[in-house]
């Protein structure tokens, strides 16, 4: 009988370990979830740096590599493949034109989506160009038309004053005097 008390009592002691157990793994979950916090990507543009008093930044540009950050405490010169102009914002993939020593995109799909906004631009460009031709030649009919009827109307106030003039030069009979 004692070792059956013993066995149950074993029985219970494992028995509320592992209630213990889940209720920490539970608790420990529910706190996890209320812990987690996504953080929020930074951006390159979002991470303000401080320029370091002595430290130059330059840029590694060449075949193999498009743009290579290199800060320094020495002064280079602007010479292949090390140059000192920041590549624009705007680009891609930039990558340093040596002939043109200029930044350009580095990457072929990047020039293709390039390409496709200067077409566009182009096409929109054509077409105001047209709709602009039109509104101009409207508007040239219409001063042509303007011109005309002020041609008419100084001819006929000429008219107008020069038999007026000549009414005024005529003598005058007796009835009107």
């Amino acid at each position: 009988m004692a070792e059956e008390n013993k066995q149950v009592e074993a029985t219970e002691v494992v028995a509320g370990q592992e209630e213990a157990t889940k209720q920490a793994e539970v608790q420990q979950a529910e706190e996890a979830k209320q812990e987690v916090e996504v953080p929020k990507p930074v951006t390159a543009d979002e991470t303000p740096v401080e320029p370091v008093k002595g430290a130059n930044v330059y840029y590694f540009s060449n075949d193999k590599y498009y743009c290579v950050p290199i800060i320094t405490p020495y002064e280079l010169p602007n010479v292949y493949p090390i140059t000192t102009e920041a590549p624009s914002k705007d680009l891609k993939n930039p990558k340093y034109d040596w002939g043109l020593m200029k930044w350009g995109e580095g990457d072929a799909k990047n020039l293709q989506a390039q390409i496709a906004k200067v077409e566009d631009s182009v096409k929109a460009l054509t077409t105001s160009q047209a709709s602009n031709l039109q509104i101009n030649t409207k508007m040239q009919v219409s001063l042509d038309a303007l011109q005309a009827v002020i041609a008419k109307q100084t001819q006929l106030l000429t008219q107008l004053s020069s038999k007026q003039a000549a009414k005024a030069t005529e003598p005058k009979s007796e009835e009107q005097a």
